[in-house]
């Protein structure tokens, strides 16, 4: 292998020595002319264009939620321990909430919703008043104070906007979010609270829904961000996102939600937060790539090792480290299947040569796989698993490499945290350990 290496010095570039005994001291890593650590450095190399025409939020690593502007990378932080995730890639989307920064809201007894807001049940006997608003971490937010003694079983229900506003149809995934802290008062005698995405008819009248439970969510903004998804049936022609919760008849109730930033988008998880003050808005997709000399000087075209450590939001399809033409007919793409399984696609002159899958990456979690090329040898795994071999391959040549995405793939919902290339066929035994 190390003879591998010092050969692919001559063809990509790779800094001489070949490799030392062992993975834990970083040495294979360190004979890689491309290591895109993104988790550590938090920058973008020089050689990596990146483009996004909006702005776009982010956790910062202070826990607060910061705004990048236009074509400016993001860097995203676990918003509890404040890890470094690394690079965000997002495809585009929209939030149909007009006002999640809470644009007219009014301390008061009651006090006035946000505009748009439509708060549509309150058990007789209960008051909801508006307590607070402002901004914390961050994430502009909405203090709605609920107490007294429930004379019915109808408890108390908000939504972020009207029911005859978003439009939708059948078929569509859409999946709605929210901060949500519990900063006053408890969930004593409320049965059940939910966030919820309803479905609508033509007259805005309730068909049905699906939720999630918001009730463990503690008294920090912006540690909890509650997303539930649904896919709309067939008389669906509105969508709407809710707050609810329900107490029996006869029962003291006296709880403060603070509510932040709610975000409804069609798509089948949620997307960093989209603010809106007034009307809908859209965030367009990180695209990062490398083209031109800055690909040709390390990228062989004969064999090659590609290793990615990545978190996945997204259940479809995804390609995380894709390098092509330009066109779908050459193409090498290593990701997540939406089966969930690691995935090496290989297609030479609009003819397939290799779609191997292997492994089990789960959402939300950091999934290591890496995967390698050469002629009629290819393999490719995951988590340290035995890699699947492909002995029948011919390769595309190719010009540029897409970080995040691939060819004919949407953008990936992920944190990339780091990627790496060698020129040259690592063996089995090592694509196992470096994902171990």
């Amino acid at each position: 292998m190390a003879q591998a290496l010092r050969a692919g010095l001559r063809n990509g570039g790779i800094r001489r020595g070949g490799l030392r005994p062992g993975l834990g001291n970083g040495s294979l890593f360190s004979v890689a002319p491309l290591d895109l650590f993104f988790a550590r450095t938090r920058t973008l190399a020089p050689r990596i264009t990146f483009t996004r025409a909006s702005s776009g939020t982010y956790v910062g690593s202070d826990g607060l939620l910061k705004t990048a502007t236009t074509n400016e990378a993001r860097f995203d932080h676990n918003p509890t321990t404040g890890e470094s995730l690394g690079l965000l890639v997002e495809e585009a989307r929209t939030n149909s909430i007009r006002n999640n920064t809470m644009v007219g809201a009014v301390v008061g007894t009651p006090g006035t919703l946000p505009t748009n807001w439509v708060q549509s049940a309150l058990a007789s006997g209960l008051t909801a008043d508006v307590v607070g608003t402002g901004t914390l971490n961050g994430i502009n937010y909405v203090d709605i104070r609920v107490s007294g003694t429930a004379a019915n079983a109808a408890g108390w229900s908000i939504h972020a906007d009207a029911s005859g506003q978003i439009a939708a149809s059948s078929g569509q995934p859409w999946t709605g979010s929210a901060y949500i802290a519990i900063i006053g008062g408890s969930t004593a005698n409320i049965t059940q609270g939910l966030i919820r995405v309803i479905e609508r008819n033509s007259g805005g009248g309730y068909i049905t829904e699906t939720n999630t439970s918001w009730t463990n969510a503690g008294s920090t903004l912006g540690h909890n961000r509650f997303s539930v998804t649904r896919t709309l049936g067939g008389t669906a022609a509105f969508v709407q996102l809710g707050i609810y919760f329900q107490a029996n008849s006869g029962v003291a109730i006296d709880i403060t939600l603070r509510i932040g930033m709610p975000q409804l988008e069609q798509g089948a998880f949620a997307t960093s937060v989209i603010p809106t003050s007034g009307t809908a808005a859209t965030r367009s997709a990180d695209v990062a790539s490398i083209t031109g000399a800055n690909f040709s000087s390390w990228y062989r075209q004969d064999e090659g090792t590609v290793f990615a450590q990545f978190a996945a939001s997204s259940s479809a399809t995804i390609g995380i480290a894709g390098f092509d033409d330009g066109t779908n007919d050459n193409r090498w793409r290593l990701g997540r299947a939406s089966s969930g399984e690691a995935q090496q696609i290989v297609q030479t002159s609009g003819v397939n040569q290799v779609t191997s899958l292997v492994g089990s990456l789960a959402l939300n979690g950091l999934a290591s796989t890496a995967a390698t090329v050469r002629l009629n040898d290819s393999s490719v795994t995951a988590s340290g698993l035995s890699p699947l071999n492909d002995t029948s391959c011919t390769l595309p040549a190719v010009s540029k490499m897409t970080i995040g995405s691939a060819q004919a793939i949407t953008t990936a919902g992920s944190t990339i945290r780091r990627l790496t290339y060698w020129p040259a066929r690592l063996s089995n035994s090592t694509l196992q350990a470096i994902t171990q």
